[in-house]
């Protein structure tokens, strides 16, 4: 393993998930917790302190498809391998693990999975599937939702309703007596009020939740209203199943909600590339104006290629919950930056670290694929100093899901969810963080937050 990720387990920084304590023996094989006897496998250089993966395939050890020699060729040549020592054998042996691993979470086994189509896009088109049946009882749990408690009234906005399909059968959109999901305002100002729908952009197994951006319009007269959620069949305007009602009370000019933080609005950077090297430059600039000039830095859901790697006068622990993408990481930076660079595997809302350790917590492109946005930003501000910055980086700024990527990624199993700049602003703030720059590219948001102060 790397030193960097040594010298924080040997000085306290670096905690056991089962007891978190610190009393740690560094095995060439494994992380030997003294104070509870865990063990925490290392593999290639990567401690994994997740370490909940289990075997999904009977496929025999060793054992590997044509299918898996292609994946494995593709990821040599996209990190520039050496092909004459033992570094393409080690990738087939991750790549055999990636393609059999599952955990608990389905979402999280989407993503460790998901590291084949990263490095060798299969040109074939992930389908739907047929065409379901009508589903005759729908039944649906709310989990959580970006309504605001005060509306103004007339506004429009976009509101992320996060469903759980508790019935037996699918959701789909697709057919004609399929479902939708409506919002009806109730109270007499708004009696005849059109509801607010919004389609299923895949096919919704029972099970399975997802996060719905609906446009919702205030009533156009303050007073206190409720919002009804309730399925609706597509072909007609009948609800179908128990309702949830939301109590919202809708305001004038004169009691407007605080709109938050201002915003920077710019034209949009084209290239995802050059998006997420101006979100590693405002962190470095922001970084620069807090007058810290040599940084450590944890990078979550950072994968095989950290974006702070690259800033070289400050340490960075790459953090992700995929130990098969971190090892490819491991094997492409191999002795380069070992002193300032190491990577661990773990879990977000556990992280394994003491508090106050580092100056900046940072993701790109992450925030959006966990369940819980503002629990995982709050969990993550523990292991931040007092006056420590949590950068949030190109994440996706809309109010549809129906995107050809991110439809072929809820296909996968991935989480995919897209928030309004007004639910960033509510997110923030639910986990106890100020922003002290937000700006938006486009349809991608750069956030520097910062704990708000007691």
């Amino acid at each position: 393993m790397s030193a960097l990720i040594q010298r924080l387990a040997h000085e306290g920084s670096l905690l056991c998930p089962a007891c978190r304590q610190a009393r740690w023996k560094l095995e060439p094989d494994a992380l030997h917790c003294e104070q509870c006897n865990a063990h925490w496998p290392v593999r290639n250089g990567v401690p994994d302190l997740f370490n909940r993966y289990r075997a999904q395939t009977s496929e025999p050890p060793g054992q590997q498809s044509a299918r898996h020699a292609e994946w494995t060729a593709a990821i040599v040549q996209a990190l520039e391998l050496d092909t004459n020592g033992d570094l393409p054998e080690r990738v087939a042996e991750i790549v055999s693990r990636a393609s059999n691993w599952a955990c608990s979470d389905s979402a999280y086994t989407a993503e460790i999975n998901d590291l084949l189509d990263r490095f060798a896009p299969s040109p074939v088109p992930i389908e739907m599937g047929p065409l379901p049946a009508p589903n005759h009882q729908p039944a649906f749990q709310l989990v959580r939702h970006y309504l605001p408690e005060a509306l103004l009234a007339g506004t429009e906005q976009s509101v992320n309703f996060r469903l759980t399909n508790s019935g037996d059968a699918p959701w789909s959109s697709r057919i004609k007596q399929g479902l939708r999901l409506s919002a009806r305002w109730l109270g007499a100002d708004a009696a005849d009020t059109a509801p607010a729908l919004t389609r299923f952009p895949i096919d919704i197994a029972p099970g399975r939740t997802i996060s719905l951006p609906m446009r919702l319009t205030a009533p156009a007269h303050p007073g206190r209203y409720g919002l009804r959620l309730q399925l609706q069949r597509a072909d007609n305007d009948i609800p179908v199943g128990e309702g949830v009602d939301l109590p919202v009370q809708v305001v004038g000019a004169a009691g407007a909600p605080d709109e938050g933080a201002p915003i920077d609005y710019r034209a949009q950077i084209v290239d995802y590339g050059e998006d997420h090297a101006a979100g590693v430059e405002i962190i470095a600039s922001s970084l620069r104006e807090a007058g810290i000039g040599h940084a450590r830095i944890l990078e979550v859901g950072a994968g095989t290629h950290p974006y702070t790697a690259w800033l070289t006068d400050h340490d960075v622990v790459a953090l992700d919950i995929s130990s098969p993408l971190l090892e490819l990481g491991a094997l492409y930076f191999g002795d380069r930056f070992t002193e300032r660079l190491g990577f661990l595997c773990a879990d977000a809302f556990d992280a394994p670290f003491a508090p106050g350790q580092f100056d900046l917590v940072c993701m790109f492109s992450t925030l959006h694929h966990f369940q819980e946005p503002e629990t995982v930003l709050r969990q993550l501000a523990k292991p931040l100093k007092p006056e420590g910055l949590l950068a949030v980086s190109s994440e996706p700024v809309g109010d549809s899901l129906e995107q050809p990527e991110t439809v072929r990624d809820l296909l996968k199993g991935i989480n995919e969810q897209v928030f309004s700049a007004d639910e960033y602003q509510r997110i923030f703030a639910a986990a106890g963080l100020v922003p002290t720059l937000m700006r938006i590219d486009g349809g991608s948001l750069k956030a520097i937050l910062k704990k708000k102060q007691s």
